[in-house]
């Protein structure tokens, strides 16, 4: 007869289990007791009998979404900046490593082979349209192997910066400008100001910006308006 345990048993969200390779354990993400769901989310173990459950990302200080479990370590996404990146956790001694490129790197899927030494992907920035790549996992050299841009190559587009601020508390603030093709900086444009959800979620410069799926800011922007994200 079947019969159902229940592992962990604490206030706030856990969920997005992965075994271990040995079967041993389980790792999965959790809020550690907290309620507040705008807190880091970690990535805690269990002993797949049940026991005692171990935070291996306090240190650690964003969102560590996890993805998977190889023999090298366990595998997570998170952002750092305007950039999102892929990391491997060590469950000995909780060291992370990240595994690709620090700048003007927005992740946007990622999957691994069997034994975790090639990782594909697809990412966008600034200046690439989102296409599909391959790479080795511990030494980064993208291969491409798709070719969407092609469709928009001949397309004149905005063109997107990050740029940085003083709040009125002295934090320093970044967002995303997005700026007509022809901007001239000594002229004045209209300014859009496009406000999304958080506080966690962030905004990135991307050859081809998400929020056109809900407002024409290439559009716009080719008439002749500014854009604040």
């Amino acid at each position: 007869k079947k019969k159902k345990k229940k592992l962990v048993d604490q206030a706030g969200p856990d969920g997005s289990p992965v075994w271990s390779p040995d079967g041993k354990t389980i790792a999965f993400n959790s809020g550690m007791g907290t309620e507040t769901y705008f807190v880091n989310t970690e990535i805690s173990t269990i002993p797949a009998s049940g026991g005692k459950i171990t935070c291996l990302t306090r240190s650690f200080d964003e969102n560590a979404r996890l993805m998977d479990w190889k023999k090298d370590g366990i595998y997570f996404t998170a952002y750092q900046g305007m950039s999102n990146h892929l990391f491997r956790l060590s469950p000995r001694n909780t060291a992370i490593k990240r595994l690709t490129p620090a700048d003007n790197f927005m992740l946007q899927g990622v999957s691994l082979d069997r034994k975790g030494s090639t990782m594909a992907f697809t990412y966008v920035n600034a200046d690439k349209y989102m296409e599909l790549y391959h790479s080795p996992v511990n030494k980064f050299k993208p291969v491409k192997l798709t070719n969407f841009s092609d469709q928009i190559a001949k397309w004149t587009l905005a063109t997107k910066e990050a740029i940085s601020w003083k709040s009125t508390d002295g934090a320093e603030i970044t967002g995303v400008l997005i700026k007509p093709a022809d901007f001239d900086p000594e002229k004045k444009y209209p300014l859009f100001v496009i406000i999304h959800g958080g506080p966690t979620g962030i905004s990135a410069p991307q050859k081809f910006d998400r929020y056109n799926t809900y407002y024409p800011i290439e559009q716009w922007a080719a008439k002749g308006a500014v854009f604040l994200e």
